[in-house]
């Protein structure tokens, strides 16, 4: 039988594969540093849509606490155009009154000259 000895040199190839190596390295590197910017920007435009829901919510509660004060100051100056109404209604019938209160006691009083 025969016997073959060889000898094989796998330098080269180590080289390459350490080549490799390194490119991998180096795109791993790659892909991380983009993950973090996607991290980085998701959060960023998750900020911003917050903000803009918070200002839209409270300018919402504004607007409706704007309009609650503009029906009840509406309603409050009608109460009082009607309480102003009725303090000259009275006052007069207090005037009429007491003018009625003095003619009865002229009246009383001449019944009782006589």
């Amino acid at each position: 039988m025969a016997n073959f000895n060889f000898t094989v040199d796998t330098n080269p190839m180590a080289d390459s594969i350490d080549g490799v190596a390194n490119h991998v390295d180096g795109t791993t590197a790659a892909v991380i540093a983009m993950q973090t910017a996607v991290v980085i920007a998701e959060q960023k435009g998750a900020e911003k849509i917050c903000n803009n829901v918070n200002f839209g919510f409270y300018s919402l509660i504004r607007s409706q606490i704007s309009q609650k004060i503009a029906t009840h100051k509406s309603k409050a100056d009608a109460k009082i155009m009607e309480l102003q109404q009725q303090s000259v209604s009275l006052i007069a019938i207090k005037s009429r009154m007491e003018k009625i209160t003095k003619c009865l006691q002229a009246v009383t009083q001449n019944c009782l000259k006589d």
